[in-house]
């Protein structure tokens, strides 16, 4: 297999000697072969032989005509800067396909096109038949161009595209006969007669210039075409988009895939047929007005069989389609939905199949669930009915009926657990995983549906236990979390069926001191008798006992609260506490005791206070959870010792305790009736304090910086509220930006890090705060106090400015920008003009683009220029959409910025400058036109005849047009 070849292009002067030496060095390295010497050295290093002229007296005279030459050979040293790839290659693609007959054909298209331009300034003074008949020309000039282009071996691609779309003008032919009802008179329907036949022969005849004649394309391209007709039919519209997709899949499923040896088609007949299966599907919708949730079902019979196609983006595409025709069924048509969930999950299944992917697992769920619940929705009214009032007879839900799905849709749930076992065992494990997380999800789901209903409730828990057993039983190696889960859900299984079956109003508080005692006893004893006979680990028993004495105490104890029947729920952590510290197997009971402790003494502080106000209750136990807080920091030495945990568990015990406080003394500072003012300060200030001191002398500097940005928040809530009751803020908010600029100052300058903490959150807290105080607070200004934060405003920039140039760091005076634009945008108030809306995006980018580090670098070059283009573009594109024809203002600006571009040699400014300003000529160019159509023709025209002339010329001047573009195209390259 040859290597690929390495174009070369070189720049040097044609009249330099050693450029010869050059070319014979190359030439004894094998980088140049003679030929190839030859032909440079007739291109560039010679000059043509002086033309001759005959006398009549037969004596030859020589009329001598020198000849300087001018000509470049082509190369430079590689510039660092290159045209992206895409350009380059379209600059290579132009020079090496531009031709004479390419032109002449350009030449002639645009003849013809601004002919039926005029043709169309006319078009109401035709009748129909002579507007079809424009159309059916147009069609016959596209194919008679394709038979041109067919018979020059130079264009086989133009060939093919023109008969492409002569295939995609021929549904067209038939749409316009019924659109123009050319079937109301004699003369349309003699023209529909021949039409409708000499449009079938072109058809057949394109199909069998394609190689392999494919009977059943042409079959499905002549159906889809003729079932443009009859539209005007009430009701065929739809009839007609259904049977044209049955017929596609019909011969999709039937046409045999070809072989090997049977040369392929030039043109995709199956994107001939989407075109044509989306012309039916835009005239229904967009021209006829169908409901478009009639053609839901058509839609997902659609994306099947793009998906179906080897296409990549026509595969993606489907997935889109099928959702669009899914969301617009499911509400209107349960049918049509209900069938485009089952082509879903098939498309689906499929993919997930072939590439095993987690997404495809969930959308193949997605669909199943909402096949599930449209089957609801297709029963009969009345049967749907009866069978919900039996449900709701039966379990005794009148008021909540919804709990029934907890059990109507529990044979999908078992549907989801066949499926991700088989997966399972497939293996797949890791959408196996998945598929038990989304079963999780969806039994979760059930059961809070029951909870409202108890009998419904202890059977949806039943059949969770029973199932999950199961799939316990059926997996291997067992998983210790899956095992204690249905250890647990099987616990509150039976604790649910106990509490049914004992709800009373017995009372029950003696059953529960009576087992919460035993259960205590039994765990003590059994520590006592663990550190008497040294013993490693008690049987199990001395395990289990305990904790079910505690279990039952609390279930008969919670329809019973009272001052002390707290005191149950902690005794019952206490054995947990107990009984988890004595190996390391069972360590997380001591979670959960610890877990107890804490919702014991918020259950015995909540009866306390349950008569206070609700700002009240939450400050009571914010107080108490930063007191835990603290206490399990205090205490952590002896907790570590006794409680057999390390250090950094109590430390994520305390923190939960702080976060829980934290989030209490939010909801007491966002209310603004307080009557605990101090115990509100104090307990911030504690919590703020724990904050910052945990980010002080922190070895894990991310921990450390995170701690500090949550007190410094908590810091500035304190703030607000203190502003708010002290009613200081008349004062502190059009102020406010001036004060935190101050402040931030500070912050930036202080030695924290000799302090102990780090540096970087200070800093970043400065640099941040003052334009975020500055836009929060513009939102609750009173319209006097707008002056003054406009001061502010002009403090805050100042204040970047200032920290920039003392820090060296240009990026913040970007804050600056953000703050000038924001002020722009408030001076303005309602903008209609986007121009001046668009002004500040635009001048920001440039400016970002002038003074940004990272865009100097020259691996950035190409980003720094495409910033200025799109700066450039928004400037000058939005100068020319609103002059409303008035091209005076955006022709003055793109002067100066082509003028601005060539004198600072910056190429965004001279390419954006130049297409706006020619663009603003040609919409100046249009704008008369409008007023005078035949202008228009006459200057299309002249443009087509000027593309004639460049073919005619271009052939004998080929190299010295490419030799010119390289010369520019190399100087623009140097630019910025």
């Amino acid at each position: 297999m040859s290597k690929p070849l390495i174009r070369i292009l070189i720049q040097a002067d044609s009249s330099n000697p050693r450029l010869l030496e050059g070319l014979e060095v190359w030439l004894n390295l094998g980088l140049l072969s003679d030929a190839q010497v030859r032909q440079i050295g007739e291109l560039y290093l010679s000059d043509p032989l002086p033309k001759k002229t005959v006398n009549s007296g037969n004596n030859q005279r020589v009329l001598a005509g020198k000849i300087t030459p001018k000509l470049v050979v082509s190369t430079s040293p590689q510039p660092a800067f290159q045209l992206p790839n895409f350009a380059t290659n379209l600059v290579e693609s132009l020079k090496a396909e531009l031709s004479v007959r390419w032109l002449l054909f350009l030449g002639l298209f645009l003849v013809i096109i601004s002919s039926g331009v005029l043709a169309a300034s006319q078009w109401e003074k035709f009748p129909a038949t002579g507007q079809y008949l424009i159309l059916f020309a147009y069609t016959f000039a596209f194919w008679g161009a394709s038979l041109w282009g067919s018979q020059q071996s130079r264009f086989p691609v133009t060939s093919e595209a023109l008969k492409l779309v002569t295939l995609l003008l021929i549904p067209l032919n038939f749409w316009a006969m019924d659109g123009l009802k050319l079937w109301s008179d004699s003369l349309g329907l003699l023209t529909i007669a021949i039409a409708a036949l000499v449009l079938t022969i072109l058809t057949v005849t394109l199909y069998r210039n394609q190689g392999q004649f494919q009977r059943r394309s042409l079959f499905n391209h002549l159906g889809l075409s003729y079932l443009n007709w009859g539209w005007q039919i009430p009701g065929f519209p739809v009839i007609a988009i259904y049977l044209g997709i049955m017929i596609t899949v019909f011969l999709t499923i039937v046409n045999p895939p070809p072989t090997s040896s049977t040369s392929s088609p030039r043109i995709d007949f199956k994107i001939v047929v989407i075109y044509l299966l989306t012309l039916l599907f835009g005239r229904a919708i967009f021209v006829v007005n169908v409901d478009i949730s009639q053609l839901g079902l058509a839609l997902g019979i659609f994306a099947g069989f793009l998906y179906i196609s080897s296409s990549l983006i026509l595969h993606r595409s489907s997935y889109f389609i099928l959702l669009f025709g899914w969301l617009v069924t499911v509400y209107i048509q349960p049918w049509q939905a209900f069938l485009v969930s089952g082509i879903g999950m098939g498309i689906f299944s499929h993919h997930l199949l072939k590439y095993w992917r987690e997404r495809d697992l969930a959308a193949i769920f997605g669909f199943g669930l909402s096949m599930v619940a449209l089957v609801g929705r297709l029963i009969p009214p009345e049967l749907r009915k009866t069978a919900i009032n039996v449900g709701v007879e039966i379990s005794s839900s009148q008021d909540s009926p919804w709990a029934l799905l907890s059990l109507t849709w529990f044979p999908y749930l078992i549907f989801m657990v066949v499926i991700t076992d088989w997966i399972y065992h497939r293996p797949q494990r890791k959408v196996a995983y998945f598929g038990d997380f989304l079963s999780l999800l969806f039994a979760t789901f059930l059961t809070c549906l029951s909870l409202s209903n108890p009998a419904l409730r202890s059977l949806n828990l039943l059949a969770s236990t029973i199932t999950l057993a199961v799939v316990i039983s059926r997996r291997q190696p067992l998983k210790p979390i899956v095992v204690l889960a249905t250890h647990i859900l099987g616990l509150v299984t039976f604790a649910n069926l106990i509490e049914r079956l004992i709800s009373s109003n017995q009372s029950l508080v003696s059953f529960a001191v009576a087992n919460i005692i035993l259960g205590l006893t039994t765990q003590l004893f059994g520590d006592w008798w663990q550190r008497h006979y040294q013993i490693e680990k008690l049987p199990n028993p001395w395990q289990i006992i305990p904790i079910i004495y505690g279990i039952l105490a609390i279930i008969f104890r919670v329809q019973t609260s009272a001052n002390w029947t707290g005191l149950i729920s902690l005794a019952f952590a206490l054995i947990l506490i107990g009984i988890g510290r004595r190996n390391i197997e069972a360590k997380p009971l001591v979670y959960l005791g610890l877990m107890g402790i804490s919702v014991s003494t918020y259950e015995i502080l909540l009866y306390q206070i349950n008569a206070q106000p609700l700002t009240e209750q939450w400050i009571a136990f914010a107080t108490l959870g930063t007191s835990l807080m603290y206490g399990y920091r205090i205490l952590s030495p002896w907790l570590i010792a006794y409680l057999r945990i390390p250090e950094p568990e109590i430390t994520i015990i305390a923190h939960l305790h702080w976060f829980i406080s934290s989030i209490l003394l939010g909801l007491v500072i966002s209310n603004p009736i307080n009557s605990q003012l101090l115990l509100t300060i104090g307990t911030s200030l504690l919590l703020i304090r724990y904050a910052l001191f945990q980010g002080r002398h922190n070895s894990d500097l991310d921990t450390a910086e995170t701690w500090i940005y949550v007190g410094l928040i908590q810091i500035t809530g304190l703030v607000i509220y203190l502003q708010n009751l002290l009613d200081i803020s008349d004062f502190l908010i059009p102020w406010s930006g001036s004060l935190v600029s101050i402040l931030s100052y500070f912050f930036y300058i202080l030695p924290w890090n000799i302090w102990g903490w780090p540096v970087r959150p200070w800093k970043r807290v400065a640099i941040i705060l003052p334009v975020i105080t500055l836009i929060v607070s513009h939102s609750i200004l009173q319209p006097e106090q707008q002056l003054t934060w406009y001061f502010s405003v002009v403090f805050g920039t100042l204040f970047y400015i200032i920290l920039a140039k003392f820090t060296q760091n240009i990026r913040l005076t970007y804050l600056s920008l953000i703050l000038i634009s924001f002020t722009f945008y408030d001076w303005l108030g309602s903008i209609d003009d986007i121009f001046i809306f668009t002004l500040p995006i635009s001048c920001s980018l440039l400016y970002f683009s002038q003074v940004e580090p990272s865009l100097k670098l020259e691996q950035n070059r190409d980003l720094r220029h495409g910033l200025r283009v799109l700066g450039t573009a928004i400037l000058s594109g939005t100068s020319l959409a609103t002059s409303e024809g008035n091209g005076v203002v955006p022709g003055i600006l793109n002067l100066i910025i082509i003028f601005v571009g060539l004198g600072l040699r910056i190429r965004a400014f001279l390419y954006i400058g130049t297409a706006i300003f020619l663009i603003n000529i040609v919409n100046q160019l249009i704008i008369l036109n409008s007023v005078y159509s035949f202008i228009k023709w006459i200057i299309v025209f002249i443009l087509g005849v000027i593309l004639i002339w460049i073919a005619a010329n271009f052939e004998t001047r080929r190299e010295q047009l490419i030799t010119l573009w390289n010369n520019w195209v190399a100087e623009l390259q140097t630019w910025e």
